[in-house]
């Protein structure tokens, strides 16, 4: 059946995509972010906070944070389908981070691999803004805040960017205050250049967006536009 291998073969591409992407963050938080206390926002962000003042491993956080943003995601939002691959990316995510965090230092001859924390912000971004972008371009989120924010916008209306601003905000805020303003500017850093390398992954380079408009009563619509 032709419809039911493409179907596979679509949901494998998702897959391949959700997995890699969650990995990928993984390296980029693992590798440039832990080793200088960069809290770039979300539950990875707080996890940071966390480690530090209680000595919790960072992916350990991560998956136990995110569980009961599950149970509340699947009572306010209810897509089985979502929360799934979600709690997969979640799981990924975690044991990649935990692997990564005690298998590089054996096996790389310096780490973490730079003393520069300016390069480790940018490529915590640069790299963690692809696998978000991989993530997301397989139907999936990194769990954490995206949760939360989407049952924010659901319930208040408010864009997602805002809730984003806010709640990221609050964590480099608390970042800056726990490890000093100028750790909380290179985290700023990171969540900027995660965003640009996000929205690269989703939509190439172009800068061109389409709308489609459907309507009964075209000819208002076509006036405006050739006229505004």
């Amino acid at each position: 059946n032709k419809l039911s291998w493409g179907r596979v073969l679509y949901e494998g591409q998702k897959l391949l995509l959700i997995v890699l992407g969650a990995v990928i963050s993984a390296l980029g938080y693992a590798v440039f972010q832990v080793p200088y206390n960069i809290a770039a926002g979300g539950v990875s962000g707080i996890g940071i906070l966390v480690n530090h003042f209680t000595g919790w491993p960072v992916s350990v956080f991560y998956l136990v944070a995110n569980i009961p943003l599950f149970v509340v995601g699947w009572l306010f939002l209810g897509k089985w389908r979502f929360l799934f691959s979600t709690m997969l990316v979640v799981f990924i995510f975690s044991f990649a981070t935990q692997w990564f965090e005690v298998s590089l230092p054996a096996y790389l001859p310096q780490y973490p691999i730079t003393d520069n924390i300016l390069l480790s912000a940018i490529w915590a971004g640069l790299v963690g803004g692809i696998g978000g972008g991989l993530v997301y371009w397989g139907g999936a989120t990194l769990g954490g805040t995206a949760i939360v924010g989407r049952i924010i916008q659901v319930k208040t209306g408010l864009s997602l960017s805002q809730i984003y601003l806010f709640v990221d905000g609050t964590i480099v805020l608390a970042a800056g205050v726990i490890f000093g303003w100028e750790t909380a500017l290179y985290a700023m850093l990171t969540l900027l250049l995660s965003g640009i390398a996000t929205d690269y992954v989703l939509e190439g380079p172009s800068r061109t967006r389409t709308a489609t408009i459907i309507t009964t009563n075209p000819e208002p619509i076509i006036a405006g536009l050739m006229t505004d």
